[in-house]
């Protein structure tokens, strides 16, 4: 048997260390108990990638509450997978004031969001006749002189750390209040 260099203590060494102890006045005390993680989530604000799901799925209620069931961009029947909430300005090129904004989101059929990309000229086309859309085109962007293109605009302030986060959740108690009914077809 090998031997692993722990020589184990006799009783009166034992006794002796704790003698000696009790002499120096060194009291032994309990480790304290770790919190749960559990415990340590609870107390945790939530983080920035939590919050901003949970305003994308807002923004996709609504989006669903406001719209009817058809591709904003082909107008096909869309229910289920092929549900998807399209941009009319990509999400990863906008300022984050204007990712989550729902006058630049529609229905859109998975094959015109995904395998099109967006049809973003046919979007902003319908956008343009949109007075809603109309205005967020004016705030988010400017249109190229030499193009005739809407540009996204690069002069807006950047959001970030604390700031951000306030705006994220602001917006997302904003949208948690707002119902939109279909409205009556006579």
């Amino acid at each position: 048997m090998k031997r692993s260099g722990f020589k184990k203590k006799s009783l009166e060494e034992i006794r002796s260390i704790q003698a000696k102890k009790r002499e120096s006045g060194i009291k032994y005390t309990k480790p304290k108990k770790k919190r749960s993680k559990v415990a340590k989530r609870a107390n945790k604000k939530p983080s920035v990638r939590l919050l901003k799901d949970k305003l994308w799925k807002e923004v996709k209620r609504i989006t669903r509450e406001r719209f009817d069931p058809y591709c904003y961009t082909c107008g096909e029947y869309v229910k289920g997978k092929n549900d998807h909430s399209g941009h009319g300005k990509p999400m990863g090129a906008l300022p984050l004031r204007f990712k989550y904004d729902v006058r630049n989101i529609r229905r859109q059929c998975m094959v015109c969001n995904i395998h099109r990309g967006g049809m973003q000229d046919i979007f902003i086309a319908k956008l343009e006749q949109e007075p809603e859309g109309l205005q967020f085109l004016s705030e988010a962007c400017y249109i190229d002189e030499e193009s005739n293109a809407w540009r996204i605009r690069q002069d807006t302030p950047t959001l970030a750390g604390k700031e951000a986060t306030l705006f994220i959740e602001n917006l997302l108690k904003q949208y948690r209040n707002t119902i939109y009914e279909l409205p009556d077809k006579d």
